[in-house]
């Protein structure tokens, strides 16, 4: 509520059928401009020259926003059983559901990494929300140790250097310094991840093609074995 311009503009929303139509409005609003936003660093990172194409923004958006509704719906066929299934242990005390809901969490994350490439397929392969969410579970299974450690390193940079950037007060001007800051940091570590998406599915793409030669190569020991009965 304080900022160096000093005091915020309050509105209030008369019903609630209002303030969720611009709860929707404002998301694909933000969706949109995320679109521009990675197509921006997907063409940045590219070693090929891409122009900027508005029909490719389109089909972006429209399949960055179904990504999020499948995202959405995978959560919620994960989360509310298993909040359920947490709940009956609530009885045994909260320290035991405490534990329980630490270890649900852990899980929960441990089925999402996966999952942590799916919009880079959508932005460097132009491909349709469910196949890039595939596409990147097959990659972290290729590079499980190494993604984990990579995405690891990218939120322990972010939240650390965040803890820079809040240092200073809300009503100070020196907070625009903080929120470039974090900006520039945040726009280079997803800038990282692309390149790194691009380099791993160059790396799997070689090595399965390597293993697919090896396997044409070998001698058919059941054809030589019948040809000698």
């Amino acid at each position: 509520m304080n900022n160096p311009l000093g005091e915020p503009l309050v509105f209030q929303i008369p019903t609630g059928t209002m303030a969720l139509l611009i709860f929707i409005g404002l998301t694909l609003i933000g969706f949109l401009i995320g679109t521009v936003y990675f197509d921006l660093l997907s063409r940045s990172t590219s070693t090929e020259k891409e122009p900027f194409n508005l029909q490719r923004i389109w089909i972006h958006y429209l399949q960055s926003v179904w990504m999020a509704i499948y995202l959405l719906l995978i959560g919620l066929f994960l989360i509310v059983p298993l909040t359920f299934f947490l709940s009956l242990f609530s009885v045994f005390g909260t320290g035991v559901a405490q534990i329980l809901f630490m270890f649900a969490g852990l899980g929960l994350l441990w089925l999402l990494i996966p999952l942590v490439f799916s919009v880079h397929g959508i932005y460097v392969l132009h491909q349709k929300a469910m196949p890039s969410m595939m596409l990147s579970a097959r990659m972290v299974r290729f590079f499980l140790p190494g993604t984990g450690t990579f995405i690891l390193i990218c939120a322990l940079i972010s939240e650390g250097l965040n803890l820079l950037w809040i240092t200073t007060p809300a009503n100070s001007w020196l907070t625009l310094l903080g929120i470039l800051g974090h900006a520039f940091v945040v726009t280079a570590l997803l800038a990282a991840t692309f390149i790194y998406y691009r380099e791993g599915f160059r790396w799997m793409q070689d090595n399965i093609q390597k293993m697919n030669a090896a396997m044409n190569k070998q001698p058919d020991n059941g054809g030589f074995l019948g040809r000698n009965e």
